[in-house]
């Protein structure tokens, strides 16, 4: 699998480091949990961010796939059996 630098703990402090409440939600004092997944290509970059569970709020949803686009660069897997 990819792994993201630092970790688990690596990607908890990204995420947490750079999302930003949005405005809107907290006008509502909304809160939820969105699931985004990316694919992680052959160089590490993060591509094809989707949110595939939604929190139900369109503004929360859009702050996660923000932030996952905006990710560096993960170690990609690696395929030992076909040496990549």
């Amino acid at each position: 699998m990819a792994t993201f630098p630092g970790g688990d703990v690596g990607i908890k402090r990204y995420i947490k480091g750079k999302q930003r409440y949005p405005e809107a939600c907290a006008k509502e004092n909304a809160e939820g949990r969105t699931v985004v997944t990316v694919t992680v290509k052959p160089d590490g970059t993060v591509c094809n961010a989707k949110v595939t569970h939604s929190s139900g709020n369109e503004h929360m949803d859009a702050e996660a796939l923000r932030v996952a686009r905006s990710m560096p660069k993960w170690t990609p897997a690696q395929d030992i059996e076909k040496g990549k």
